[in-house]
């Protein structure tokens, strides 16, 4: 899950990545993990899907704003 960075880390999560960042925007981001789901391996390509649905989103001209949150595989 990404949260952005201003949002409270729910409770049993864990930040796995903070500081990804809206190229288009600089909306700030953090990868979060359920505690005892946390896997390492899994960051780097969640950053690069989480930075391509945030950038994708500028691409709508009623695009207003990110989500508070976003899921990722």
């Amino acid at each position: 899950m990404a949260i952005q960075s201003t949002a409270e880390l729910p409770q049993q999560y864990q930040a796995m990545a903070n500081g990804v960042l809206c190229k288009s925007c600089a909306m700030e981001f953090s990868i979060i993990h359920f505690v005892t789901l946390a896997d390492e391996t899994q960051v780097e390509a969640q950053i690069a899907e989480l930075e391509e649905i945030l950038s994708g989103e500028h691409v709508d001209d009623k695009f207003v704003s990110h989500l508070d949150s976003y899921e990722l595989d």
